[in-house]
């Protein structure tokens, strides 16, 4: 099994922090066992609080339905759920990011 690097990041809050996530794992359950806070509501993947922007790497997310939130673009962006998140790479991940959805 696979392990990798996540960084998440969030200059705004001051949030740098790098946590080991195995390919089976999804990023939200291992950052909150690590303590690092993380907005979430719903955990399947059917809202768009968690949404991270992958920067570097890959993650994916499709367990969930993030097609009802993200068109194309803002998929090529790298717009990914969190909750449902699982790392194919190392990866540096944008945080915090649902505020931010119609930017991209």
């Amino acid at each position: 099994m696979a392990e990798y690097q996540v960084r998440l990041i969030n200059e705004n809050l001051g949030l740098d922090e790098t946590i080991e996530v195995d390919e089976d794992e999804y990023i939200l359950d291992v950052a909150e066992f690590e303590e690092i806070e993380l907005p979430f509501s719903c955990r399947s993947g059917t809202c768009s609080s968690c949404t991270g922007r992958v920067i570097e790497g890959d993650v994916d997310d499709s367990a969930g339905q993030p097609e009802m939130f993200f068109n194309k673009d803002q998929r090529a962006a790298g717009l990914r759920l969190l909750c449902i998140g699982r790392p194919k790479s190392d990866c540096t991940i944008e945080t915090h990011m649902e505020s931010r959805i119609s930017e991209f």
